[in-house]
């Protein structure tokens, strides 16, 4: 295990620490005895990849999907020296019994094409490989990575309905009082805004749950990779990502709702359209990071305290 140093980020320390690492005797023994369990998670993992980028991941709702998929990976390979000191537990038992059904889960989603049923069954399938592997010492150590990979998951539709219809109205007040405070002529009617000659109906692609849950991840993951702070520090921070997300979406709304009533509508479906995305992830990180360098003048970092990749 490597000593960080006093705020230097997890990132800093594990380039470092990986600098000319040659392949250790535990390494070998770990990759000799479980290549096959990894190559048949890979093999799930990419057929189901290969099938959803043909479709589902193609629908802006959720193409978040691949991002947080390719995140909750680099963790997997960032928390690799936990695999290579994991011993593994005395009984199987409880990893047969979360496998099992989870496969047969995993078939059914894939027979039915329900796809809920088949990314939701690799949570648990990772959940049980890893229990095969190191026990519950080494599901806790990946808690973070499970995590990933369930909000990569795609939601049933009702699901996504029921969670989306709140914050497209939070959205569009929000867009709305910053247009009108502007001095923009500016009504909205439920979920449509109207600026000038044009009406903007807020699509769940534009304020809906892919975008609050790629910010909501985007911003775990930064907490996650900025450790070393006291309690109270994390807690707020964390506490922050939601509004962050939310106030986020609002930007990108604006950004959309100005090219569209400056430059006409076909110019806001255009790039810059994609162009909105990018800023919206901008400004989210902005803000945590500006609201992190704050807690950090109030609170102060504790020593010794970033999380080490090994």
């Amino acid at each position: 295990m490597s000593a960080v140093a006093p705020g230097q980020s997890n990132i800093a320390a594990f380039a470092a620490d990986e600098v000319s690492r040659p392949i250790s005797a535990d390494q070998r023994k770990f990759l000799r005895r479980w290549w096959p369990l990894g190559l048949g998670l890979l093999a799930l993992v990419g057929a189901t990849s290969f099938r959803f980028a043909q479709g589902l991941w193609q629908q802006p709702e959720f193409e978040h999907g691949p991002l947080l998929l390719a995140i909750a990976l680099w963790l997997l390979w960032y928390k690799r020296a936990s695999f290579y000191a994991a011993e593994a537990p005395s009984s199987v038992f409880v990893a047969v019994a979360i496998l099992v059904p989870s496969l047969l889960i995993y078939l059914l989603g894939v027979r039915l094409k329900a796809s809920y049923f088949e990314f939701g069954a690799l949570v648990p399938v990772l959940a049980g490989s890893l229990w095969l592997v190191g026990g519950w010492q080494l599901v806790r150590a990946t808690t973070f990575t499970l995590l990933f990979v369930l909000l990569a998951a795609p939601l049933p539709a009702p699901v996504v309905f029921a969670l989306t219809s709140g914050l497209k109205e939070w959205v569009s007040q929000g867009a709305e009082l910053i247009l009108h405070l502007a001095n923009y002529p500016v009504a909205r009617d439920g979920v449509t805004l109207r600026v000038g000659p044009y009406n903007l109906l807020l699509a769940d692609a534009c304020s809906g749950m892919n975008s609050l849950i790629s910010l909501t991840a985007i911003g775990l993951l930064y907490a996650y990779l900025t450790a070393g702070r006291r309690a109270m520090h994390a807690v707020l921070l964390l506490a922050a990502v939601l509004p962050i997300a939310v106030a986020s979406n609002i930007v990108r709304v604006l950004i959309l709702v100005l090219i569209t009533y400056h430059l006409g509508d076909e110019a806001g479906q255009s790039f810059l359209h994609d162009f909105a995305g990018i800023a919206m992830f901008f400004f989210s990180m902005v803000a945590l990071a500006i609201l992190d360098a704050i807690l950090s003048k109030l609170f102060g970092r504790k020593l010794g305290g970033a999380r080490a990749a090994h």
